[in-house]
């Protein structure tokens, strides 16, 4: 989790009433974390060969109201499955490109065995693989899903090194840019 703190709006805010300052922050909140999700999605997609529906899917976003000025993005605990990413079904198996920058792989699996593409009619398709090590209740080796790297993985992966400062300068500029509509809003 990042948490950042902006200082310095409380001294612009307390010439304004209340409910316009809640409103102004509470927009400028919103406005930039929808930006930061979005900034987050295309570096991640710049190096993975992922869907923006997928990383979307992934995200749980709570916005920020009038009495809890916080926009919170958390990521799901589970990694998108390797089905997910650039996937190429062959003769001698399932092959995955992950990552752009990279070259495609054929997934061996943690038993080499081989993965294998499954799409049952009730849904949960994804690829998998045979674990001998353990049996299902007919006897035969259990089948294990595959999954790729997780979301937090993958940002750390691309750093979010100078993302204190994008949030500032976005900030700073949404909020000057939201006070002056309020402003102008309550002229009229």
């Amino acid at each position: 989790m990042i948490n950042l703190k902006i200082t310095g709006i409380k001294e612009i805010l307390k010439d304004f009433p209340s409910d316009l300052s809640k409103k102004v922050l509470t927009r400028t909140c919103n406005r930039v974390g929808n930006s930061m999700k979005s900034h987050f999605s295309k570096i991640l997609r710049k190096s993975y060969n992922i869907k923006k529906e997928r990383l979307d899917a992934s995200m749980d976003i709570k916005k920020a109201t009038w009495s809890d000025l916080k926009y919170i993005i958390t990521t799901k605990d589970k990694p998108p499955g390797l089905q997910h990413y650039d996937m190429q079904i062959k003769k001698g198996g399932v092959s995955v490109k992950v990552r752009k920058d990279r070259g495609r792989k054929i997934v061996k699996g943690e038993y080499g065995k081989g993965g294998f593409f499954l799409k049952p009619e009730k849904g949960g398709e994804g690829i998998f693989e045979r674990n001998p090590n353990e049996k299902n209740r007919f006897g035969r080796d259990k089948l294990v899903r595959l999954y790729g790297p997780d979301i937090i993985g993958m940002m750390k992966q691309e750093g979010y090194k100078d993302f204190e400062n994008i949030v500032n300068d976005k900030f700073e500029k949404e909020f000057t840019s939201q006070l002056k509509f309020a402003l102008d809003k309550k002229l009229e």
